[in-house]
């Protein structure tokens, strides 16, 4: 089986792959993701925080509202008790005074600790304003930097692809489907030559008997471990 051509194919291919890592691992592209991710992140917290203070400001109103009404019974009550003064009369409305007083005291209380609550939403709402204004900084450095790679990088991608496309109609259909499944599962290189006789060229593992009495025979075989094609070298 002739691999001149397949092999001359997956050289080029390599240093197309090469560039196209260079791009993928960029460590600009990796932390301007982070940085949108923490952005993202951020600004919900912001969002959440700004909904938390009205919500806290709305039931700071109601609770305002409930302590004017309970006031309004409580002297309501009171002024019961200077028309009539009887036993009775006396621990009813001492009891719903009570009761009343007690529920104001706790209502009282709830909206004693609201600015605390809300000084910390403020707080909160302001540290992640702050850093996302840090992380959008982050971003917009990192694109820049990762954007200029890619304008670097991308007319010579081209080139590569363009080259390809046109070595890839001379070579065999069986061997260019197998190469093209090994590239797409990032196995490569796809075709290595056989090293010490019984190893795989790529991943190094040692093949059967069977297999290399097989690759004697034809002149190649799959690795029983990566998949890869490996050849004999003429």
């Amino acid at each position: 089986m002739k691999l001149d051509k397949i092999l001359a194919y997956q050289e080029q291919d390599l240093e197309l792959r090469r560039l196209e890592l260079k791009i993928e691992k960029s460590k600009d592209f990796a932390i301007a993701e982070q940085a949108k991710a923490k952005f993202i992140n951020l600004g919900n917290i912001a969002k959440n925080t700004e909904n938390n203070a009205a919500v806290l400001y709305k039931n700071y109103k109601k609770l305002e509202g409930y302590v004017n009404t309970l006031s309004s019974k409580i002297d309501e009550l009171a002024k019961v008790l200077e028309m009539e003064l009887s036993d009775d009369n006396l621990q009813k409305v001492g009891d719903q005074i009570n009761k009343l007083s007690s529920n104001l005291s706790a209502i009282e209380k709830e909206i004693y600790n609201m600015p605390q609550n809300i000084d910390e939403i403020s707080r909160t709402n302001e540290e992640a304003r702050k850093q996302g204004a840090s992380m959008r900084h982050t971003f917009n450095e990192s694109k820049k930097r990762f954007d200029a790679l890619k304008d670097e990088l991308e007319p010579k991608i081209d080139e590569y692809k363009k080259k390809l496309s046109e070595m890839s109609k001379g070579i065999e259909k069986d061997l260019f489907l197998r190469y093209q499944s090994l590239r797409k599962d990032k196995v490569l290189p796809a075709f290595v030559s056989v090293i010490d006789g019984n190893r795989c060229g790529g991943c190094r593992m040692e093949q059967s008997m069977a297999a290399i009495a097989k690759l004697k025979q034809k002149g190649t075989i799959e690795c029983e471990s990566c998949r890869r094609i490996i050849y004999l070298e003429e």
